[in-house]
């Protein structure tokens, strides 16, 4: 069972969780605040004096939120929350491929072309855990994703090089992307390495982009009269056979023969 700490000493203190100590250094006297991390369980120490706070009641103020949050976070593993861990987000996905190692290489190229792009997104926004990713995270990799540019091949350069042009992907290419990235997150949050997403949030803010398809043309009755003669005519044209040996007389097995 879960326990705290702090929780086994009757001893009553001003900052439940939270030790401050007074040490006499080389260039003099320096307060400490220790506390054992919930997380983890390892015991942390900072320097107040280096955070600025050299007076008293500045101490003693930090100490009280500090220890309101300690609190806090016990009362929240204690009710169940998942501990917080650090899983960097490239070595979950080089996981979530070992997975996959049976998928032919056309299935997974297709795949890293997803995962890749997610990871340089992740790469330029200081996004390295697994653990930080937030819902607005998602949002600013969906706008990144829709409007990169589309790469095409161009004359004048090295065979088999693209370079950028005007136009951008494709909605098909572009949910592509988004659902492979919307199953490697939602394996993640499975075994608890996104606890800040949901799988309803995966979706809403990885939504797939529209495609614009066009309506189907149902041919009125005059039409389809006209479209019949049409067929009838051409086939009237092309085969030496008439309309009715076509119907009845052509054995099974054969095939018209084709005017000259």
């Amino acid at each position: 069972m879960l326990t705290p700490p702090f929780a086994q000493h009757r001893a009553r203190t001003r900052h439940p969780g939270l030790k401050l100590l007074r040490r006499v250094r080389h260039c003099g006297v320096v307060w400490l605040a220790r506390w054992v991390d919930p997380d983890s369980g390892r015991s942390k120490e900072v320097s107040l004096d280096r955070l600025g706070l050299n007076t008293d009641v500045a101490r003693r103020g930090w100490c009280a939120a500090k220890s309101r949050a300690v609190l806090q976070r016990w009362a929240e593993l204690l009710s169940g929350a998942v501990t917080a861990s650090t899983t960097d987000l490239a070595g979950a996905v080089a996981e979530f491929y070992a997975r996959r190692s049976t998928l032919k290489a056309t299935t997974l190229s297709s795949y890293r072309n997803g995962t890749d792009g997610f990871l340089a997104w992740a790469q330029s926004a200081g996004v390295v855990t697994t653990e930080t990713l937030a819902p607005r995270h998602l949002l600013d990799f969906r706008a990144w994703w829709a409007s990169r540019p589309a790469m095409v091949l161009a004359s004048g350069v090295q065979r088999g090089q693209r370079l950028e042009s005007a136009r951008r992907h494709s909605p098909l290419t572009v949910n592509r992307g988004l659902c492979v990235v919307r199953a490697m997150l939602n394996e993640l949050r499975i075994v608890g390495l996104t606890p800040k997403l949901t799988s309803d949030l995966i979706r809403d803010t990885l939504k797939f982009e529209m495609r614009c398809r066009t309506l189907p043309h149902f041919l009125k009755i005059n039409e389809i009269a006209a479209l019949v003669e049409a067929a009838l005519k051409h086939d009237a044209e092309t085969f030496t056979l008439t309309r009715a040996e076509h119907d009845g007389h052509l054995k099974p097995g054969t095939t018209a023969p084709r005017r000259g």
